[in-house]
């Protein structure tokens, strides 16, 4: 759970979300903005998800032409 960075308190109320722009396909950013209810505070929280894909074994049918497409 998201607390306020000045006081601590996680009485927040939620001014929005929005998605960043994408830089590629294993990245992903999110801007959460907050005002806290308390001390009046406004916030940004920016999440960064990144992702990886990595393949344990090929299929039997993977030839080497196929994998420069």
């Amino acid at each position: 759970m998201t607390s306020c960075p000045e006081c601590g308190l996680s009485n927040l109320k939620s001014l929005g979300t929005e998605r960043g722009e994408r830089q590629d396909d294993e990245h992903q950013v999110t801007i959460s903005k907050y005002k806290c209810r308390v001390c009046g505070c406004k916030f940004e929280v920016t999440e960064r998800i990144e992702w990886e894909t990595e393949v344990l074994k090929r299929g039997s049918q993977a030839t080497k032409e196929g994998l420069e497409e």
